[in-house]
């Protein structure tokens, strides 16, 4: 594995089939949505239509408050909340992206977070890199991966509940395996 600085956001491989499960899985415009650790925007900017949101009820949780003004947050959500969110409490989202996040975080810490969000969201999709070191970046600590050892096998094994969606390059998007209403009979 190599040690990677990069900038917050994600491969612009997974980025095409991320849109065509989004739009077509989320077909509600009314649905309230939280990308969490938005970092540049990425998924805020995907699932926009000539710039103009299709989802006036996207949020965004922010761990790095100077990402808010450098990469103009507040434009691309309908509220940004800045905060850890491992600690952010919030009732119910009809779809929550974790593009990118996981790896971020320590492994229980990490688990206990989707635990607990699991059945606070219809859809939660999880976006990681496979095998794939980061150390700090631009001021930010928050940069560093401290699970760079996920592969789908391992992410599959440390994460129950999930399916793989698709397989990129290095990347993969894991979904729920069942929806809320299906959960919930």
């Amino acid at each position: 594995m190599k040690l990677l600085n990069i900038m917050p956001k994600s491969s612009r491989k997974i980025r095409e089939p991320f849109c065509k499960y989004f739009l077509s899985t989320i077909t509600d415009t009314n649905s309230t949505i939280l990308d969490c650790g938005p970092g540049w925007g990425t998924y805020s900017k995907l699932i926009s239509k000539n710039g103009q949101r299709i989802y006036p009820n996207m949020d965004c949780c922010e761990i790095f408050e100077p990402y808010v003004k450098k990469y103009n947050l507040k434009n691309l959500y309908n509220n940004v909340y800045v905060n850890d969110i491992c600690d952010f409490e919030f009732d119910w989202y009809d779809a929550i992206i974790m593009g990118d996040i996981v790896e971020h975080i320590e492994i229980t810490k990490a688990q206990e977070l989707i635990q607990s969000i699991y059945n606070k969201c219809k859809h939660l999709i999880i976006i990681v890199p496979f095998l794939y070191e980061q150390g700090p970046s631009g001021g930010n600590k928050y940069e560093a991966h401290l699970q760079p050892d996920l592969t789908e096998e391992i992410f599959l094994e440390r994460y129950t509940g999930f399916k793989l969606l698709i397989k990129v390059a290095y990347l993969g998007i894991f979904i729920k395996e069942k929806h809320y209403m299906e959960d919930s009979q």
